[in-house]
């Protein structure tokens, strides 16, 4: 049985749907501790999954952490918009009331 097929699953609906990710996000969404391998596995079978690099900084403007954040090129629903306001399943119904 493939331990990821659940989890990839997921990860690739919320990456469809427009949302970005980064690997904490992701793993805690769909309860797993190998985002990156999916990611792997998603681009292997043809999804085109982009990223860009998000730094955090203190307060000397030095870069203390830097994080990748995966995105598909789907257009981001506005600032604010919930999920479920395009008249699809709420994100809780398409992965939990199953």
């Amino acid at each position: 049985m493939d331990y990821l097929a659940e989890p990839q699953k997921k990860i690739k609906a919320a990456l469809l749907s427009g949302i970005r990710l980064t690997t904490a996000q992701g793993n805690r969404m769909a309860q797993t501790v190998d985002f990156r391998k999916i990611i792997s596995r998603l681009k292997k079978d043809g999804m085109a999954i982009k990223w860009f690099w998000n730094a955090r900084k203190d307060q000397d403007g030095k870069i203390v952490a830097r994080y990748k954040t995966y995105y598909c090129e789907s257009p981001l629903p506005a600032k604010g918009t919930k999920i479920d306001g395009f008249g699809e399943p709420s994100f809780n119904e398409m992965f939990w009331n199953q």
